[in-house]
Formats: C-alpha cells, sequence, structure tokens
C-alpha cells in the first residue's frame, strides 16, 4: 500500500472537478463546492426516482421540478450547507443563469423521458447536464479581480467548455456503463445502439454478465471516435485559453482534461472491458505530479497531492467525476 493510499483510508475520494479545483483561491474553491454540491443533491434527487422506473406521474414530477427549482436558487432546506449561501455565490461570481437554465432542463428531461432515442437528444441533453456545469467550471477559472469586484470573462464560457465537457461525457458515460446499465439508467442513445444491433435488453445481459460480443466492440469504437472529435476540439479550445487564465486556474483545467484522457487512452474497441477505465490513487497520482511539473514548473508535494485527491471530509459531495 502507497503511503497516500495508507494515510488516507478512511477518505473518500474527490470527483475529478474537486480534484482540479483544489487548486484554486480559496474564494472560488468555496463558490464551486457550493455550486457544485447543489447540483449533486438535484442530480442525486433525479437519479433516485429514474432507478425507481417509469412513468412518473404528472402530480409528483411536479413536485419534484419545483424542489429542485428551489435548490437551485438557494431557496430551499434540501440545499447543501456551505458557508457560502448559492444565491449568493451566483450573483457575487457573476454565474451565467444560462447554465442553471440548461441544468433546470435536463433534469426536467430526465424526469420526463426513459434514455434517448438518437445521439442528437443526447448532446441536447448533454449541453444542461455536461457543457451547462462545465460552462461555470470555466467561467470561476476565468474570472478577474479588481478592488471591489469580480470581472467575468472576455470569452464564450459555453462555446469554450462544449467540446471538454462532451469529451469528458463520453469518457465517464462508458466507464461507468455496467452500473448505469445495473440500475436501468440508459446514457448510449436507442438509435445508435440499434445501428449496431443491440437493444436495451442486450445491453442489460452484457452490463450483468461483463461478456463482450463483436456488436458491442462496435459500440464502443463508434462511442470512442465520437470521444476522439471532442477530444481533439477540447485541445484546441484548451490552447487557446492561455493568454486568458492565470497560470493554477489554466492548470486546473489540465488536470480535467488530463483525468479524462488517463481514461480514454485504456479504451481499446476490440477489448472493450470498460472496468479497466477506473484509475487506482497511485495511478491518479503519479499522473498529478508529473502535470504539475509539467504546467507549473515545478514539483508538487505529497501533502498537496493528498488534498487534491482525497475530499476533505467536510466537504459536501459535488458533482460526480
Amino acid at each position: 500500500m502507497s503511503e497516500i493510499e495508507g494515510r488516507s483510508s478512511c477518505r473518500s475520494r474527490a470527483s475529478i472537478l474537486e480534484s482540479a479545483a483544489s487548486f484554486w483561491e480559496k474564494d472560488r474553491l468555496e463558490a464551486f463546492r457550493t455550486v457544485y454540491g447543489a447540483m449533486r443533491v438535484v442530480d442525486d434527487i433525479v437519479g433516485d426516482r429514474k432507478k425507481r422506473g417509469f412513468p412518473i406521474k404528472e402530480q409528483e414530477r411536479a413536485v419534484i421540478e419545483s424542489k429542485i427549482k428551489r435548490i437551485l436558487q438557494g431557496a430551499s432546506p434540501d440545499a447543501p450547507s456551505s458557508s457560502l449561501p448559492l444565491i449568493f455565490v451566483r450573483k457575487c461570481f457573476g454565474l451565467p443563469d444560462r447554465a442553471f437554465d440548461l441544468w433546470m432542463r435536463s433534469m426536467v428531461y430526465d424526469l420526463r423521458h426513459d434514455g434517448f432515442d438518437c445521439w442528437q437528444t443526447f448532446t441536447d441533453y448533454a449541453e444542461g447536464a455536461s457543457v451547462a456545469p462545465g460552462a461555470i467550471f470555466l467561467h470561476l477559472c476565468a474570472l478577474r479581480c479588481d478592488e471591489s469586484a469580480y470581472i467575468p470573462p472576455d470569452f464564450d464560457v459555453f462555446a469554450k467548455a462544449r467540446d471538454l465537457a462532451l469529451f469528458c461525457y463520453v469518457v465517464h458515460i462508458l466507464r461507468d456503463f455496467r452500473a448505469d446499465v445495473e440500475e436501468n439508467l440508459f446514457y448510449i442513445d436507442d438509435e445508435t445502439s440499434r445501428r449496431h444491433g443491440l437493444d436495451r435488453n442486450a445491453l442489460r445481459r452484457i452490463a450483468a454478465s461483463g461478456e463482450i460480443d463483436g456488436p458491442f466492440r462496435t459500440l464502443v469504437a463508434d462511442c470512442v471516435a465520437r470521444g476522439e472529435r471532442f477530444r481533439a476540439r477540447a485541445r484546441g479550445s484548451l490552447d487557446s485559453l492561455s493568454d486568458h487564465l492565470e497560470p493554477r486556474y489554466r492548470f486546473s483545467l489540465e488536470v480535467v482534461y488530463d483525468s479524462y484522457l488517463q481514461m480514454f487512452e485504456r479504451l481499446d474497441p476490440s477489448r472493450p472491458y470498460l472496468d479497466r477505465l477506473t484509475i487506482s490513487v497511485d495511478e491518479a497520482a503519479e499522473r498529478l505530479a508529473g502535470l504539475h511539473k509539467k504546467w507549473m514548473g515545478r514539483e508538487i508535494e505529497n501533502r498537496q497531492i493528498m488534498a487534491a485527491l482525497y475530499r476533505p471530509d467536510d466537504t459536501t459531495s459535488v458533482i460526480a467525476s
């Protein structure tokens, strides 16, 4: 057992976004925890209800939708505890209302639909479920300070965040495929599955048994090709942001990109054993150390790696990595 694992066995792993944000200044880190904590609560409410199956009656949907609106407005007792209430964070940091509107739209979609009929429907949904949180993350990275207020980014955070967010989402979906399907959650759209000769019952069998067949290999290859297109464009977007971000915030975006790249590099469509995508603490620590030296120009101490890879005991769980 490594030093990192041995000293931190009682603590839970941080999400990738938590690890990336851990290098920020305290005020932005607390803002991140507030926003993503609220989103995590909302996501859990919706996900837990979806796992119980469909249909969801209109009256029940209306109650859930009203509840999550109050959470995202920072006006609900169900919102996570934080030193910075969500409504204050949204105003103080100038977070774009569009991001919360898109997120809400995707949560409502989840309550009204069981999966996705086609790729276009999925990507429309991902604008809220993935791009919107990514835009908030990038917004917090790109803020500039004057003596009395934060100055918003001088570029479109949604456009710049989109490809990185979608690349991460594709990898996330493949990594969690078995766990999601076992809970009746399908993120690979039905049209794409049918094109490879698969339906939801076939995906359930594959998820339950772990047995891989030819159609599933071609399905994964299709997803990997989509992920690669997003990855290549994301790399270009990150490179174009060099002059807009302070070093620590540029580095945090590289942590996000590289953490998902580390999983993506393990994807082999000819042998699509998706359980292999999980990254151990030792592997993540080694990669993070190399990344820090490359982008920040100096070695990172073990205590900093610990702080990045493990969640503080008093930190509300935020959006899944």
